[in-house]
């Protein structure tokens, strides 16, 4: 009998155990993913700086730290943090995926591809179309396009028709001279992304390097801006070894608006010069 109302009073102490309150440090951490997951950045440095107050763990206020210039376009200051926390074995593969892009923002390729390779090792990784495409961004930053080559299929294989993803593959193409292919992820992307005029230049660049003509003036262009489309169009005509096409474009950039074109200038020069 004793036993047995010990096994009831043990039951009904666990049903009613309360799970303990989080900490005030932990609340605020957790107020401040949100904001940084929001984008709310000035909230999550003043929630950082008292959740550190409470007591918060080094690790895990820096790691946040870390996100937080990531965020606001500090590499240096983001790079640092992961970089510190990687070494001493409290970053994970999507640090070691941020480290890659910081190191990337900040030029130091080797490093950069370093990290993304060793956060593609792990799946959690591995399945995100957007470290994939960083990965071929690097590479092509690197001048190894076979490499950006696999990166952006199995980023495309993850995603599909993302703009962004086709463009940079376009941009890819570009910078082999594969034109065709080029101007063929390039009428996806800007067909896709309608507002983002880099990606309508880049499948321009495509089309005037295959030779598709000219560009002309768009209704409501502005004189500059339809002199900076025809240096661009005699630039991709140069690169593709029409030398006539390449000199009409400049001059008519020259003759395009009521100021000099000095850029237009510059690649007419260099044109007439070259043997």
């Amino acid at each position: 009998m004793l036993a047995a109302v010990l096994s009831l009073a043990l039951i009904g102490a666990q049903e009613g155990a309360v799970t303990p309150a989080p900490s005030e440090a932990e609340r605020l951490l957790a107020e401040a993913d949100h904001a940084l997951a929001m984008q709310r950045y000035e909230q999550a440095r003043i929630l950082l700086d008292q959740a550190q107050g409470a007591g918060a763990s080094l690790a895990a206020s820096e790691r946040r730290r870390g996100d937080l210039a990531h965020g606001l376009g500090d590499w240096t200051a983001a790079y640092g943090y992961y970089r510190g926390l990687m070494a001493r074995g409290e970053g994970d593969a999507p640090m070691a995926a941020r480290a890659a892009r910081t190191a990337l923002e900040l030029g130091r390729l080797d490093e950069a591809a370093a990290w993304m390779d060793r956060a593609l090792a792990q799946t959690v990784v591995a399945g995100d179309w957007r470290a994939q495409n960083i990965r071929g961004v690097i590479a092509d930053r690197m001048g190894d396009y076979a490499r950006a080559e696999l990166a952006y299929a199995a980023a495309y294989g993850i995603a599909g028709d993302q703009p962004m993803l086709l463009n940079n593959w376009g941009f890819s193409k570009l910078l082999q001279g594969r034109w065709a292919e080029a101007h063929a992820l390039g009428v996806k992307a800007a067909a896709l992304a309608p507002d983002k005029p880099l990606y309508a230049a880049n499948r321009d660049f495509a089309g005037w390097a295959m030779g598709q003509g000219l560009p002309q003036r768009a209704p409501g262009e502005q004189a500059e801006a339809f002199a900076r489309r025809l240096n661009d169009a005699g630039v991709a005509a140069a690169i593709a070894g029409r030398g006539a096409e390449a000199r009409a474009a400049f001059t008519r950039a020259l003759t395009a608006s009521s100021t000099h074109y000095a850029r237009a200038a510059h690649n007419l020069e260099r044109l007439d010069s070259s043997p």
